[in-house]
Formats: C-alpha cells, structure tokens, sequence
C-alpha cells in the first residue's frame, strides 16, 4: 500500500502543470477532431481539399489553423524542455527530438490515442539514458522479449500460427532454463525442447520467405544473450536508445501506416 501511496503521490503532487497539460490534450484533439463540426472541417481538408473546398470549407484557413496550433504544441515541447529539465535555453538543447516527435506522429498513424502510445514509448526510451547501471542493462532484455513478441504475433497474422507458437514457446522453455533452479536433465531436455521448437519457427519463416521476421528474431536473441553474457551496457550507446527505437518501430509498422491523402501535397484554390 505504501509503494501505491508513493506512486499516486508521485504522479499527482510531483509533476508540473506542463505534463497535465500534455496529458489533457490527448483526449481533448480527440474530441475536436472526431467530434465535432471544425474537426470534421480539418479533416476533409487534409483528406481532399478540393472537395471540402466545393462544400464551401475555407481551405486556407483550415490549413492555417492546423500548422499554428501544431507549431504551438511544438514549442510547448520545447518550454517543457527549459521549464523542467535545463533551466535555460541554450542552441541544440533539443538534441533530435523534434524527429523522434514525427516518428511518434507516423507510429501513432496520425491518431491521437495511438500517438499517446508511441509518445509514451520513445518517452521511455529517453529516460533511459540516464539509467547507466542495472536499469539501462535490463532494457536488452525488454528489447528481447518485446521482439520475440512482435515476431509471433507476425507469423500469427501471416497464418502461421504454429510458428507463432514456437516461438514464444522455445524463448519461455529458453528463460525457464537459464534463470531457474532445475534438475540437470530437466535443463536438458527443455533445451533440446526449445531447438526444436526454434526449427519449426525456421521452418516457418522460411516458407513465408519474410526476412523481416527473421531479422526481428535474431535481434531479439542477441539482446537476450547480450543481457545473460554482461552486466551493464555501455555509456557510449545510451544516447542512441530512442534513435533505434524509432528505426527499428518505423520498419515494423511502415506497412500498415495511412496518412492524410493530402498531406505533403501543395494545392491551390481552382477558378
């Protein structure tokens, strides 16, 4: 009760008005949005101009409206970053974080609960950098699983679902072996489980002919014997945590992504 105490203290005594903010203005875009007659204005004019410009939508103005008060947002992000952490502002004191900003935006497919998700998630990824010891070494094993996960659900999306299973099957029998108290023989034949259960996802991914799924196992098993085999991860690749992270989420999700039909497109008004 007194771990719950601290937490809820934590999150509601310890935090500054800016992170409330952030937080408030998640559901409220969604509501504007999706919700009412603006956000459908806004909307139909990232979709198709031209044809919220013949129902008498002022395009110019929505597109207007739309860059300030994404721009506003953007150095509302920036304040965060003197307010909380620096205390002054200096040059490059965002250190690429406007990109990882549009990586969340493609991540979330332009969609304010799923853009929460991938905020959180690079947001992560960041603090993490200032975790050197036990907390930034345990993150290869995070990787690990979270990968070997991405990879089942894959193969189970793609119908192969005894690939799917193999794969989270052999990585439990894997971490059951080397983390747990167990008999010799028993260590050995779930080892000789596991290799097995690793050929028939092989199998699999073979027949599929999906190098992206064989590319994500074999990333999560170097970071899972990158975990058993050191103790800390080096300082000099802290800094490039959200940067992998953004690689290695954009390759993974880029397939199912739809942006705006409009976006990126210059139009100007016909007659």
């Amino acid at each position: 009760m007194s771990d719950l105490a601290n937490l809820v203290g934590g999150t509601l005594l310890d935090m500054s008005w800016l992170v409330f903010l952030a937080l408030i203005a998640f559901p409220l875009t969604y509501f504007l949005l999706w919700k009412t007659p603006l956000g459908l204005r806004i909307r139909s004019t990232g979709e198709d101009p031209d044809a919220a410009d013949s129902l008498g939508v002022r395009v110019y103005s929505m597109k207007y409206l739309a860059v300030t008060v994404s721009g506003a947002f953007a150095g509302l992000g920036g304040v965060l970053l003197i307010y909380l952490f620096a205390g002054v502002y200096s040059s490059g004191q965002t250190s690429g974080r406007g990109y990882i900003g549009l990586a969340a935006m493609i991540f979330g497919n332009w969609q304010p609960g799923s853009l929460l998700a991938g905020a959180g998630l690079f947001g992560f990824m960041d603090a993490i950098q200032s975790q050197t010891d036990a907390t930034g070494h345990a993150m290869a094993l995070v990787l690990g699983v979270l990968l070997l996960v991405v990879a089942a659900y894959q193969l189970g999306r793609r119908g192969r679902a005894a690939g799917a299973a193999a794969v989270l099957l052999a990585g439990a029998l894997v971490g059951i072996t080397v983390y747990a108290d167990l008999a010799r023989g028993l260590e050995v034949a779930m080892g000789v489980l596991a290799v097995v259960l690793a050929g028939v996802a092989v199998a699999e991914i073979v027949r599929l002919r999906a190098p992206v799924i064989a590319v994500t196992l074999l990333i999560a098993v170097g970071a899972c014997w990158y975990y058993s085999a050191s103790d800390q991860i080096p300082r000099e690749f802290l800094p490039y945590f959200p940067h992998i992270t953004t690689m290695l989420v954009l390759a993974f999700s880029s397939q199912r992504l739809r942006m705006p039909a409009a976006d990126g497109k210059v139009w100007r008004r016909s007659g």
